[in-house]
């Protein structure tokens, strides 16, 4: 039997517009070995990651072909003594990171060696494997893997937010950031936000920040200066963008001993920082990336006690239609995670037979109810008789 994936053609070319084709492909459907279990993905959700590796900014790319994608839903079709067939479980996409301190080696789902989740079906071992939360839907349990366990780490294992730290959070939007803002509020934080889009500030209010400044306007600096200087200094940032004008930007609002907790930069890798800006004021700053198995399990436990949702950005039906969900991402229109239903034709059968499952039960109950008054009823008139 096969499946389709979403399979990248690396292009080798260097340059600025550097955007690698993607094919779907028919491929055999994987047979799971000793430990792995076989997972027909419901729905698959994209990360910056992705866009990055078609455009040649991520490691590691190669020449080998390789199935994008790190987050998914699905259910088990072959398990383990664990995971039965049937279950509903998201995957851990972060490869031999087992506890908080970093491996010497760890990988990501979506490029080779490892599978991708651009796909119908994944194998892969058991110990990726987690139940999905009850109180998430497929679609939502496919977007919190990647992005939910990097602001996790972020945010508490380098940051150490707690209630009433005072954090800014630029470029919301993304899967990270709205994370990064959920988890702050949950804990009790004060969260402020910044965008170029007015919309997307007004979504984060409505989600729990205080305010947003819009970074395309002048005075945004100032705005948040004055609020550190006659409210609350900002002990964190939790910053995904990078660039030396955010950064100089940074030390001017953060507080003494103030944390800022990179995990990206879209905007550039390269900066120029006034060292005595950063050690008069003892500013840390810490990088991190993903996070490993105990911290995955942790904020599973975390978005369960506070029933997080994550925040989806739009659906789209069907992996043929993956270069849509790609333009959404490149255009910078997301607030929240941009997911893909792979298998919806499936999904809606399955939905129509346990429609039709309780119906046939229902007209059973029913029908039993029926034959036992019956039964009751011809008994009394079989008593009447009698007498």
């Amino acid at each position: 039997m096969s499946m389709n994936s979403i399979i990248l053609h690396p292009s080798q070319k260097r340059s600025k517009d550097r955007y690698d084709p993607l094919k779907l492909t028919k491929l055999p459907i994987p047979t799971p070995g000793d430990g792995e279990i076989l997972i027909k993905i419901h729905y698959a959700a994209l990360n910056h990651r992705d866009l990055f590796i078609r455009q040649g900014l991520y490691p590691g790319i190669g020449t080998s072909k390789s199935c994008l994608g790190a987050d998914c839903s699905g259910v088990v079709v072959k398990g383990t003594k664990k995971f039965s067939p049937g279950t509903k479980v998201i995957l851990n996409p972060a490869i031999n990171w087992e506890k908080k301190s970093k491996t010497d080696y760890f990988s990501v789902l979506g490029l080779l060696p490892e599978p991708g989740t651009l796909s119908e079906f994944i194998c892969i071992d058991e110990r990726q494997v987690f139940f999905k939360p009850e109180h998430l839907a497929f679609e939502e349990g496919a977007s919190l893997p990647l992005a939910g366990l990097t602001a996790f780490r972020a945010c508490f294992t380098k940051g150490e937010i707690k209630k009433d730290s005072v954090v800014f959070i630029p470029g919301i939007g993304g899967g990270v950031a709205l994370f990064a803002l959920q988890f702050c509020i949950a804990v009790g934080a004060k969260v402020v936000v910044s965008s170029s889009s007015e919309e997307k500030i007004e979504k984060a209010i409505s989600l729990g920040a205080l305010f947003g400044v819009n970074y395309k306007k002048n005075g945004w600096v100032e705005t948040l200066k004055q609020f550190a200087v006659n409210d609350s200094p900002f002990s964190h940032i939790i910053d995904g963008s990078g660039g030396d004008e955010n950064y100089s930007s940074f030390l001017k609002i953060l507080t003494l001993g103030g944390k800022i907790i990179t995990y990206g930069s879209t905007q550039s890798s390269n900066l120029t920082l006034l060292l005595p800006n950063l050690f008069l004021k003892q500013i840390e700053i810490k990088g991190t990336s993903m996070g490993s198995s105990e911290e995955f399990e942790e904020m599973i436990g975390f978005i369960e006690k506070y029933k997080i949702k994550p925040i989806i950005s739009k659906i789209f039906v069907g992996l043929e239609n993956f270069e849509s969900a790609f333009e959404h991402m490149r255009n910078s229109s997301q607030f929240g995670k941009i997911v893909e239903k792979n298998v919806g034709k499936i999904l809606d059968l399955e939905k129509k037979v346990t429609e039709k499952s309780l119906e046939l039960q229902s007209k059973t109950k029913i029908k039993s109810e029926m034959e036992n008054e019956l039964k009751q009823m011809q008994n009394k008139v079989d008593a009447v008789k009698k007498k």
